[in-house]
């Protein structure tokens, strides 16, 4: 089920490119990543990979704030770019919406065909395979999305190398998951009565560090 899930993910690289290329017709003078919670997170090794092979100003904001004060650089010329999996998050709605209403073209990734921000944007990747394996389809949604943008603005040669790897990636996620869970185990057993647990990580590792600790054990467990 996982490998045939994230095979219907990577056949998204045409439309994806298609849909990039066409907000992308006009000049683009920032990026903006936009999210809430777990989704802002999410953004984090982005920015990450943004500033580190172009220098177009990167901004990750939060959704909520965004319709508050957006900042000077937001309008013309910026590429906004959004994610809610169930499509209803209602602080990223009303960001697509706002961003519509500046007479941008944001681009959003759902993986529900009628959702609220399907509706809101005419660019939505819509990829119905929720996912169910933590954040491993958002992330590569996210970094097609990133990498063909990279590669339009003249920043990213390997563009091709990089995308044939992310479509190669499922057969390594399998891989290292049987390879850990034994480990995974023990060490669950190991610490599970632990009162205080420290998760450091830091660069494009930040944002995953921060979602495993908030979102995974602190909400969810």
């Amino acid at each position: 089920i996982y490998l045939k899930d994230f095979k219907k993910i990577t056949a998204l690289r045409t439309e994806i490119e298609d849909l990039v290329d066409g907000v992308m017709k006009n000049p683009i003078k920032n990026v903006y990543l936009i999210g809430i919670g777990g989704t802002l997170a999410l953004m984090q090794p982005l920015d990450c990979m943004i500033r580190k092979y172009s220098a177009v100003p990167v901004y990750t904001v939060s959704a909520a704030e965004l319709v508050l004060d957006p900042g000077k650089p937001f309008g013309p010329g910026t590429f906004a770019l959004m994610m809610s999996e169930s499509g209803e998050t209602k602080e990223t709605v009303a960001a697509a919406e706002y961003c519509a209403k500046a007479g941008l073209n944001p681009v959003g990734v759902s993986c529900k065909r009628n959702s609220s921000l399907a509706k809101a944007i005419k660019n939505c990747i819509i990829s119905e395979e929720s996912d169910r394996y933590s954040s491993d389809g958002d992330f590569i949604r996210l970094y097609m999305i990133v990498a063909r943008l990279l590669h339009n603005l003249g920043d990213f040669p390997q563009y091709d190398a990089f995308m044939n790897t992310l479509e190669s990636l499922p057969d390594v996620f399998v891989k290292v998951k049987e390879e850990c869970e034994e480990a995974a185990k023990d060490f669950a057993y190991k610490y599970k009565d632990e009162t205080f647990h420290m998760l450091v990580g830091s660069g494009n590792c930040w944002g995953e560090t921060y979602s495993y600790a908030m979102c995974i054990l602190e909400e969810m467990q």
